[in-house]
């Protein structure tokens, strides 16, 4: 659902036949990669259907990125064709460039699909991650089935999920066997995001799954009006990339009337952790929750000794859900993977005995104080439960080590 816009399953896939047999007649192959630089839409969804049907690698690059970030991706995807809807921002582009339109105008389709195997190639994701350069995970087609069968609360038959980020991010790239098999339809929210905007579409479109990050929750609550708004659609409203405090967990089954889980993951393992719609507040709003799925999780110290039970440091995950590696950078792929899979994240971490995580910080967040690590997230967890301080964020003040300031 694109704004007025109903994009059926039939139509979805008639439309996708269209465009993938534009593409094969630009010479798109199995195992050729196409890149789609467009703005979430139901034309971006028809042009990564129609790749996937001739079983080419799909990416994308959000056309909100700088001319150089766009430059980096194109040259590290190499892609055989590039959808874009702004052509001629892309006079850089090695590739054949085309636009939706160009895909979608024609009368002859392709019928079925070329079946994949489990282990080819099927996207391609980018992140900027803490280095600032973009890195391409990538996820075979077993992969994304994996996180198609492990979304837990977030996937029922029939469900209309809101998609509060970019098409471009994992969270609509790795999700496409989810979508098909749930035949879950997905609400767009508007591109200039707003509270009312939000509300107005949970009611309208009787919206099943609310996904967002704190911020966008924290603002609809404001208004005041969620509690007398029809939501009894609404089975969870999911939320994360940040924190959580209790006060918004509690705000928000009392507002929205419904469960409220918290997600954890990242671009190389878009399927982690979660909260359970049963779990207490306090639990919700102090960790990730357990892994799901297949996931593992461990501790390590930073010899990369396993810890134990609320000990904290880095974060390792391994899943058949997660990445393969990252695209054209086997170097790169073996100082983050194990060659058994492990995945070194960016982040600190500690598992209490029930799996619970709870994130401390990134990697590049601590400073050293008096011989001890200190985190900037832990600092805000002590201010937001011992001070009655308004809403704030703490950050490192550049060039002081040893000090934490916090903005209002």
């Amino acid at each position: 659902m694109d704004g007025p816009l109903r994009l059926t399953f039939d139509d979805w896939w008639r439309r996708s036949g269209i465009a993938a047999a534009a593409l094969a007649a630009r010479g798109v192959r199995a195992g050729d990669v196409v890149c789609l630089v467009l703005p979430s839409s139901a034309g971006f969804a028809v042009c990564y259907l129609a790749a996937m049907r001739l079983n080419a690698i799909v990416t994308a690059a959000d056309p909100r990125l700088g001319a150089t970030e766009i430059a980096h991706i194109l040259d590290g995807a190499d892609p055989a064709v590039v959808v874009c809807d702004e052509p001629g921002r892309l006079g850089f582009a090695s590739a054949a460039v085309v636009t939706p339109d160009d895909l979608t105008r024609g009368r002859r389709a392709v019928e079925g699909a070329v079946a994949p195997a489990a282990g080819d190639p099927a996207v391609i994701v980018w992140t900027t991650g803490t280095a600032g350069t973009p890195k391409g995970a990538w996820f075979d087609h077993e992969a994304l089935q994996v996180i198609a069968r492990n979304m837990g609360p977030l996937s029922a038959p029939g469900d209309r999920k809101t998609m509060p980020v970019p098409f471009a991010h994992a969270a609509f790239m790795t999700r496409i066997y989810d979508q098909l098999l749930h035949r879950a339809a997905l609400v767009l929210t508007p591109r200039q995001w707003s509270a009312r905007g939000m509300l107005d579409l949970l009611v309208r479109e009787r919206v099943t799954v609310g996904q967002g990050v704190p911020t966008q929750w924290e603002k609809l609550i404001a208004l005041g009006e969620p509690a007398s708004a029809d939501l009894s659609h609404l089975r969870p409203a999911s939320t994360g990339a940040g924190r959580v405090p209790p006060s918004l967990v509690l705000a928000m089954r009392e507002r929205l009337g419904c469960p409220v889980v918290v997600r954890y993951a990242s671009t190389e393992v878009p399927l982690c952790f979660g909260t359970g719609p049963d779990d207490p507040p306090e639990l919700v709003a102090s960790t990730v929750g357990r892994p799901l799925g297949d996931v593992e999780a461990e501790i390590r110290d930073e010899n990369g000794r396993p810890l134990g039970p609320g000990l904290a440091g880095r974060v390792h995950l391994r899943s058949r859900g997660a990445m393969r590696g990252y695209w054209g950078e086997p170097g790169l792929t073996a100082a983050t993977m194990s060659p058994d899979g492990w995945i070194a994240t960016g982040d600190l971490g500690s598992l209490d005995e029930r799996g619970n995580l709870t994130i401390i910080g990134r990697m590049d967040d601590a400073y050293i104080r008096g011989g001890y690590n200190v985190h900037p997230s832990e600092v805000e967890r002590i201010l937001l439960v011992d001070s009655p301080l308004c809403p704030f964020r703490t950050h490192r003040q550049p060039g002081r080590d040893d000090r934490i300031d916090w903005e209002d």
